[in-house]
Order: C-alpha cells, then structure tokens, then sequence
C-alpha cells in the first residue's frame, strides 16, 4: 500500500532534515526537490513574479518552490500534483 502525503512527507520537518536542507539548498521550508533557494530567486526574477503576477506549479510536490515563491515575491500561485494514492 502507498504511504499517505503526510506519512510520505513527514520526514521534512524532522530537526535534523531541517538543518541539513539549510546547509545543502539554502532553505529550511521543508523541501522535497532539488531546486535551491537561489535557484528559485532566479526563477522568479525571470518570471518578473510579483504582485498581481500568478504562478501554474504543475508537478509540485509537497510545494516547495512555489510557496517559497509565493511568499517572497507577493504572487499568487497554484499548486497541482497528483495524490500519492493515484500512483499507485
């Protein structure tokens, strides 16, 4: 049986996964991706994100980088991925 979202993500907000995301991607937002803090930063000056901008994350995940982007730059985002419990 496939594990839940909030089994298959509780790792993220362990302490210790929480220190390590800081030291590897620059980021304590619990991350499940690859994309660093940086990288997002570029994302969204590429974009021009803002307010009154609006960002599609199609494939997102637990939401990182797109919360992050949201709460930085003033956007509206939505996120979309497929449940867990569909993949299976």
């Amino acid at each position: 049986m496939t594990p839940g979202f909030d089994e298959h993500y509780s790792v993220v907000s362990d302490p210790a996964m929480r220190r390590a995301e800081l030291r590897v991607i620059g980021s304590d937002y619990g991350a499940t991706s690859y994309t660093t803090k940086a990288q997002a930063d570029r994302l969204a000056q590429s974009l021009d994100l803002g307010t009154g901008k609006f960002l599609l994350d199609v494939g997102s995940g637990a939401g990182w980088p797109g919360i992050y982007l949201a709460r930085s730059t003033e956007c509206r985002v939505l996120l979309s991925d497929v449940s867990l419990d569909d993949c299976g």
